[in-house]
């Protein structure tokens, strides 16, 4: 982890998408393709990162991969966000499972808290969890069947109920802009307090 390289994707965005500067997509982003839309829905755009993988510059399950252009501006904005870079970045994660894509800078607070819960209890079994549920996704299934079907959801509830942080259930998205973000306390005492 920690190490520039090109991701490989399909494009889903119009050529002049960034002309502006590096920034998030939106929700009904006017950047966005009609085949794009259909891409990104499906995941089917991740799919070229197996080559990636294939490279060994990515895994299969791991927190995402940022752009270089966002991840100094994020190491000095989240507490802990230069903590996910101790393992490479995989083509889908725990914090994808549970949450949507990222928005702004609080969008990435709330995702910190699954990778770094992914980063202590990384695992074969936790691996297949996100896996299966990525391809429910990928199958137009609900966001939120999949952590239920594979009982990733009651065992992150396991490990969240013995730490000191608490996180609302699945959010709804207009949800999202009240959520609290979790302090570095906060995020660090999941991982300290399953460490004994």
């Amino acid at each position: 982890g920690g190490r520039t390289f090109a991701v490989c994707k399909f494009r889903s965005m119009r050529v002049d998408a960034e002309k502006f500067g590096a920034q998030y997509a939106t929700e009904n982003d006017p950047r966005i393709t009609r085949t794009g839309s259909f891409t990104r829905k499906t995941r089917i755009d991740e799919l070229p990162q197996l080559w990636n993988v294939l490279r060994g510059e990515m895994s299969l399950i791991g927190p995402r991969p940022e752009r270089p252009e966002f991840v100094l501006k994020l190491i000095d904005k989240v507490d802990g966000y230069a903590r996910r870079h101790a393992i490479k970045p995989g083509i889908t994660g725990l914090a994808q499972i549970f949450l949507p894509p990222d928005v702004d800078v609080d969008s990435v607070r709330r995702k910190i808290i699954y990778d770094l819960v992914y980063l202590k209890y990384a695992g074969f079994w936790m691996d297949l969890q996100i896996a299966i549920c990525t391809v429910l996704r990928m199958f137009g299934l609900c966001w939120g069947i999949g952590p239920y079907v594979t009982g990733l959801r009651r065992r992150v509830d396991r490990i969240r109920a013995s730490s000191r942080l608490r996180v609302n259930k699945q959010p709804k998205k207009k949800q999202l802009e009240k959520m609290p973000c979790p302090s570095i306390n906060q995020l660090v005492g999941v991982a300290e307090d399953h460490s004994n």
